[in-house]
């Protein structure tokens, strides 16, 4: 029967090292969750919720979160021995730290949109951008690991279409009628 919930929740939720011996005297699981799970379960005082997914160049192991800090890529794992943790400091680069802020990104791009008229490149470049920070930030928030290549191709293509048409059929625009600016 399971026990009370717990208030821990784990500071990373996939790790990321080069090889498992990174990770140094940690309980370190191979193959199925499952089977990691029941060596778990042998143990007093381990989190289930703290067990965590750690990708290397050539495989996936299970390690049990005990702690960490996100900010210093720090993370305390529990040991090989009972009653022991192991602190890892992850590599600087893994492979989904934000490096900015999105609220930053949004500033810069609101004083850009600011400072260019519609229908600049820059101003168009601004749009295009913003749209996949969107629909990035979208995704994010409901934890899905990749954003639809059409959702990205439409926020690329919607700002710089006219602006390409423009550029590459210049000679050839006679009226304005949208099907002349869309790229053939």
């Amino acid at each position: 029967m399971p026990g009370p919930p717990s208030a821990f929740t784990p500071p990373y939720r996939e790790l990321y090292v080069r090889t498992p011996a990174d990770l140094g005297d940690a309980l370190i699981g191979y193959g199925l969750r499952k089977e990691f799970e029941r060596e778990v379960r042998t143990r007093p005082g381990l989190l289930m919720k703290g067990i965590t997914r750690v990708w290397t160049d050539w495989s996936q192991v299970w390690v049990v979160q005990c702690g960490g800090d996100g900010r210093n890529n720090r993370v305390v794992l529990a040991g090989r021995e009972r009653g022991t943790t192991v602190e890892v400091t992850l590599p600087y680069l893994h492979r989904y730290e934000v490096r900015t802020p999105l609220s930053d990104t949004a500033r810069l791009l609101a004083a850009l949109e600011a400072d260019y008229h519609p229908g600049t490149p820059t101003r168009a470049v601004v749009d295009a951008l913003t749209g996949v920070l969107t629909a990035w930030a979208h995704h994010r928030s409901l934890r899905n690991s990749g954003v639809p290549l059409a959702q990205i191709d439409r926020a690329i293509a919607e700002p710089l279409r006219p602006l390409l048409a423009t550029w590459l059929y210049s000679d050839e625009i006679t009226d304005t009628e949208d099907r002349q600016y869309r790229l053939r």
